[in-house]
């Protein structure tokens, strides 16, 4: 299962960039990403091809991480429905999606609060 990784930053300009060029130098391709302002700091939601490498990275950087959790990635297609059809299947299996987010290739992440649960209800 993917990992998410919460990472908290500050909000000023050129940090993103930062981060995002140390990930790019150490070959780890950023799949995924959500972005929100909360107060002067900056919650990402991140989705890494090389998980443990890019929490290595970001520890070493004192990039602050706030968690790490496992989510489902999703193939959606990309068409009006299709995330009210996944949205309505957690629903039906009473999981509750804690968040959500695009990443490459026309996936979906999806925190949720019980990922066995998910995983059989999207079967």
């Amino acid at each position: 299962m993917a990992q998410d990784y919460m990472v908290m930053l500050t909000n000023r300009p050129g940090v993103l960039a930062d981060l995002s060029t140390k990930m790019g130098k150490a070959g780890i391709n950023i799949e995924g990403i959500s972005g929100t302002q909360y107060q002067d700091k900056v919650v990402l939601h991140l989705l890494f091809d090389k998980g443990p490498e890019a929490q290595a990275l970001l520890s070493k950087n004192k990039f602050t991480i706030m968690s790490v959790r496992e989510v489902l990635v999703v193939d959606v297609v990309d068409k009006p429905g299709e995330l009210a059809k996944i949205a309505q299947k957690m629903a039906n299996a009473e999981v509750n999606i804690d968040f959500v987010y695009l990443a490459t290739n026309n996936r979906l992440v999806l925190g949720v609060d019980d990922p066995e649960k998910a995983i059989v209800a999207l079967d």
